[in-house]
């Protein structure tokens, strides 16, 4: 090889040692400030030595090859040099120079032979490729050897690196992790792989079963710190060198800078999935941490899970904030998510779930559904999302901390940011992420923080350019502590469910009336409001008794709500309209009672199994409100018809707030049109007027069951539903089976005598998967399959219209159904009364437009005079021992025995049917129904 000298004149260069590979050889960079990226550097092997050579697995060391070149890391790293080249090899790319540390008066390359930590390369040849010292050099040897110094001591050298041979067995990661976590282990940066992993020498790692485990070589990530790497693009050579991403060499020089070759503290924090060790590492010299640097810098983004396993945490977090805010490194042009400044107060209405809130907004009036921003709660099992089935645990702690903190309460709602929701979501309006604090509680303004450190709730890992909330530091540090704690979900206690006796599904009824004495003799009952089906009709949740039961109020009655039922995709597919007023009166109810505290009295059960009976709230101070009261004050409901006031102790006062409502025309008031309703107080006169109408019956059912169509409106009314029927294409086949009807929904129907459509209403879904239907034009009933009813969608048109077939109930009297041995003959009487005749109606009162309760009246047969008094249907049903009077104590009740008792005696006396037995009617047995 040729040497070429470097002219003996040229001025001495000056540098900074960034490594020191070996005893011999040296990186220096320029110690001008870089300006545009990392300085210039260059490689120097010290002029005219040979050290002992370091091999890359660390078994096969050159004697004192270790030791010598940490005499020279220890002495050079990271200080200002001056060197001058003496030569070049440029056949293996090596520059020669002699080396001088600053501030002294002897070369490197005199004292490390002076040492003996390198020997005196010797040419072959007179050449000019040997170091102008090259006569002190061998000097100094000779007197090294003499002195028996450094590698010419002979015997045996000093211990070297404490590698493990390839072919021992090998720690698992996990179990490296278990023997080191938590220790400080003392190391020395090898090799920088990019700003954040590099290759440490651990010393004396620690190991429980022995006293160490010696050196180890490892490959580290810096916890929480990601920097730019390199790597290829997609079908490049493999030959090619890996490109850089933005910023990945700015974050590699940065961290050889301040790590390589160094002597640091390492603590061992985790291990991912792939194997890949994650640590904090310190330069103790050093005034700030790396992985701050490189974040403050801009020459990384923090990792959100790895994150917390670093105890520097904050300062990280705060360090890549630096960075976004001042638009550094990757953040340079970054468009901070787009922030909505949107504040308003509200009142908290409904809790969803542990990080969900519905609030009524005081601006627009509206409820407004609101995510907690940055955490999430534990979601219960899909599998035990059943009624029968109540979540305990963590998951349910959670809800029920935010539902006695928020609930009925005022609040103040700061919005950080919003969302779309994804394509497959079922709600599709934006959602909306704030930070939410009740109103006035200055010492706690974010509820959130308080669930955390319980907890109760997760903090969300958001990546750099998101959205968060304002606490989210704050955030991370109480779940970090509640996480060292192991409270709530991060604790050993999983979420289950109990098992809890459910009476509000279709099987209630029998089950209902089996608890109905032990509801009464041992209330009123603490409970809690699960839902609010309409202003006086709720679910509620017993939890001493672990029940949940449909209750409503037994005095009060409140117009119906609408109801919309949902697909799947979250479009509106049925929408039923409620009464006048219906709901404003379920709003209200919603308001001041959802998920509620109350105290609940039961006192009997209707026909389907939901319990009658009385709900009072009770506030967090223990103030008790009765609702019944509240409602009626508010105009939201009436009392109930078959409510006596003089047999409640509340029921003066019920009276009273009654009449100031309807005095002041509030709620239900304001529009209210009195309807015609019996006299309940005294016996009504045979000559008190009534409505009447004339009719034909169309269907009989058995109960006296009778469905009348007016003979003045039927013909155009079902000509505008067959029309409207006609236009629907229902012959068509559905794109889906149809499937969650519910008893009420309205649809249309094929009968099987004509093969046609009718407007119909479900009366009863059956297990096997047909359906009773009424039509409702009509008054008769069938079973159904699915293939033969279609959905009708918005309820507008002719589909909302009143049934044209009228339910006529007659009133004061109970005629046998089908379960009784009377019920066939009696629907056999009746039907030859009054089926397929011109009958007049005669109404005492409505229920609904569907339904009226009255007197059947039927023109004398055979008679010419028109002025002849028509013969009422009760009368002849009691004079034939169908029918019996009913049997109660109120006024009315009396009013009417008195009157049709002389009818019933005449049916007594025939000892048929009803009587066969004698009188066996006790003078109060309906007082119950």
């Amino acid at each position: 090889m040729v040497a070429i000298a470097t002219p003996a004149a040229a001025p001495p260069l000056s540098g900074i040692v960034k490594a020191v590979p070996s005893a011999d050889t040296l990186v220096l960079m320029n110690p001008a400030p870089p300006t545009t990226g990392p300085p210039p550097e260059m490689r120097v092997t010290l002029s005219s030595l040979k050290a002992p050579l370091l091999s890359r697995d660390g078994q096969s060391d050159e004697p004192f090859a270790w030791h010598a070149r940490e005499w020279l890391r220890a002495r050079l790293i990271n200080t200002r040099v001056s060197f001058r080249i003496d030569y070049r090899l440029p056949a293996i790319h090596r520059v020669f120079a002699t080396v001088t540390p600053a501030a002294a008066d002897t070369s490197l390359n005199l004292q490390a032979v002076e040492q003996g930590m390198a020997r005196v390369r010797r040419p072959n040849n007179d050449a000019e490729d040997r170091s102008p010292e090259f006569d002190q050099l061998c000097a100094a040897e000779e007197k090294a050897l003499a002195a028996r110094k450094g590698l010419h001591a002979g015997g045996d050298a000093p211990k070297s690196r404490n590698l493990p041979n390839p072919s021992d067995t090998v720690l698992e990661a996990q179990d490296f992790v278990n023997a080191c976590k938590g220790k400080l282990i003392k190391g020395i940066v090898d090799y920088i792989i990019n700003g954040s992993a590099v290759k440490v020498l651990l010393t004396g790692v620690p190991h429980a079963s022995v006293d160490s485990l010696g050196d180890r070589l490892v490959t580290l990530c810096l916890s929480g710190v990601q920097c730019p790497g390199f790597r290829r693009s997609d079908g490049a050579d493999p030959a090619t060198p890996p490109q850089p991403m933005p910023f990945a060499v700015n974050a590699k020089f940065l961290t050889e800078l301040r790590l390589l070759h160094r002597d640091v503290n390492v603590t061992i924090d985790g291990v991912d999935r792939n194997g890949m060790l994650f640590a904090t590492i310190e330069d103790p010299k050093a005034s700030m941490h790396i992985g701050e640097e490189l974040l403050k810098s801009g020459f990384a983004k923090t990792v959100s899970w790895s994150i917390d396993l670093s105890a520097r945490a904050p300062a990280l977090r705060a360090a890549e904030r630096s960075a976004r805010d001042r638009q550094m490194g990757v953040w340079k042009g970054f468009k901070p998510p787009t922030s909505n400044p949107e504040l308003f107060t509200g009142k908290c209405v409904e809790v969803v779930s542990g990080d969900m809130i519905a609030v009524l907004d005081d601006t627009s009036g509206t409820v407004r559904r609101i995510s907690f921003a940055s955490v999430r709660a534990n979601r219960p099992d899909r599998a035990t999302r059943d009624r029968a089935f109540m979540p305990i645990g963590p998951v349910a702690d959670a809800k029920e901390a935010l539902r006695k903190k928020l609930i009925g309460r005022r609040v103040r709602v700061k919005v950080e940011y919003t969302r779309a929701p994804s394509e497959d979501s079922v709600r599709k309006d934006t959602m909306a992420f704030a930070t939410v604090g009740r109103e006035g509680d200055k010492k706690n303004p974010d509820v959130a923080l308080q669930l955390i450190s319980a907890g109760l709730l997760g903090v969300m890992r958001h990546r750099g350019d998101e959205g968060r909330a304002a606490n989210y530091e704050e955030y991370l540090e109480r779940e970090k502590a509640a996480r060292d704690a192991k409270k709530g979900i991060h604790g050993d206690v999983q979420s289950t469910t109990r098992r809890i006796n459910n009476l509000t599904g279709p099987d209630a009824k029998k089950r209902s009336r089996d608890v109905l004495s032990g509801l009464q003799r041992n209330g009123p009952y603490k409970a809690i409001v699960e839902y609010v089906s309409s202003a006086s009709r709720y679910r509620l949740y017993l939890p001493t008794e672990a029940m949940l039961i449909t209750l409503a109020l037994r005095a009060v009655r409140c117009p119906q709500s609408s109801r919309k039922v949902y697909a799947p995709d979250g479009s509106l597919r049925e929408e039923t309209p409620g009464e006048p007023h219906g709901d404003e009166a379920a709003d209200f109810a919603r308001e001041h009672l959802m998920q509620r505290d109350v105290e609940v009295s039961v006192y009997n059960v209707d026909r389907i199994g939901a319990f009658l009976g009385n709900i009072q709230v009770v506030s967090p101070s223990g103030e008790k409100t009765d609702v019944s009261a509240m409602l009626l004050e508010e105009g939201h409901g009436y009392l109930h018809e078959s409510f006596d006031p003089s047999r409640d102790p509340s029921g003066s006062r019920y009276v009273s707030v009654e009449k100031t409502a309807k005095d002041a025309k509030k709620g239900a008031w304001s529009d209210y049109v009195e309807p015609v309703v019996a006299d309940k107080s005294a016996p009504q006169s045979s000559d008190a007027p009534r409505k009447t109408y004339s009719g034909q019956v169309c269907e009989i059912g058995f109960g006296g069951r009778i469905f009348v169509q007016n003979s003045d409106t039927t013909k155009a009314a079902l000509a505008s539903v067959e029309s409207g029927l006609a236009s629907l294409s229902l012959d068509a086949a559905p794109a889906s089976p149809v499937t969650g009807l519910r008893p009420g929904t309205v649809v249309a129907g094929k009968f099987s005598a004509d093969n046609r459509w009718y407007r119909g209403k479900v009366l009863y879904v059956n297990k096997n998967g047909e359906v009773d239907v009424r039509f409702i034009d009509y008054g008769n009933e069938e079973k159904l399959t699915a293939k033969s009813i279609r959905r009708f969608g918005v309820a507008v048109g002719f589909i909302s219209a009143a049934p044209i077939a009228v339910e006529v109930v007659l009133q004061h009297i109970v005629i046998p159904g089908a379960e009784d041995p009377c019920g066939v003959a009696a629907g056999e009487y009746l039907k030859d009364l009054v089926f397929d005749k011109d009958i007049t109606v005669s109404i005492a009162t409505t229920e609904g437009p569907g339904k009226v309760i009255g007197d059947i009246l039927i023109p004398v047969a055979g008679s010419s005079d028109s002025a002849a008094k028509p013969t009422s249907v009760i009368e002849e049903m009691l004079k034939s021992g169908l029918a019996r009077i009913v049997r109660k104590t109120d006024r009315a009740s009396k009013a009417a025995f008195k009157k049709l008792r002389p009818f019933e005696e005449i049916g007594i006396a025939t000892r048929q049917y009803l009587w066969n037995y004698g009188e066996a009617f006790e003078s109060d047995c309906d007082e119950e129904q």
